[in-house]
């Protein structure tokens, strides 16, 4: 698909058209970008942060478990983004066993660094011209 570069409506027939694992992965990414905006905006250590920050942990294990089947860009291998995959997996426990012994700093530290790292900058790589999100907003 050739790459326009102008924003239209969603192409929502090409994301139908997508394996089971992609629409898992994006399904995952939408809900962990938009609870963990939620999480960093409103107050910390509250009953809702509590709950929302497990259904946030969910996402992101929904995300980086899909991406261990997703190696669309280096043909049948996994590629250098695959990292954030073994670091989002290492990261969560140790955030949340953080959290449970109330080291706020560390616990703080690791989702900060999982939300931009493992959400921001690979929502940015996910709309490089011609991978599949660029392809449903732009081409």
């Amino acid at each position: 698909m050739a790459a326009k570069g102008h924003l239209h409506a969603p192409d929502l027939p090409l994301l139908a058209a997508q394996p089971l694992v992609i629409k898992l992965h994006i399904a995952g990414a939408v809900a962990a970008l938009l609870i963990g905006a939620m999480l960093m905006t409103l107050r910390k250590g509250v009953t809702f942060h509590r709950t929302a920050g497990w259904l946030w942990v969910g996402a992101m294990s929904l995300v980086a478990g899909s991406s261990i089947f997703i190696t669309g860009i280096n043909g049948d291998h996994w590629s250098f983004i695959h990292l954030f995959t073994g670091w989002t997996l290492i990261a969560l426990p140790i955030a949340v066993i953080a959290a449970r012994r109330h080291v706020v700093k560390t616990h703080r530290r690791f989702m900060m660094g999982l939300f931009y790292g493992g959400l921001v900058i690979n929502g940015f790589i996910a709309f490089i011209p011609g991978r599949t999100m660029w392809n449903v907003f732009f081409a």
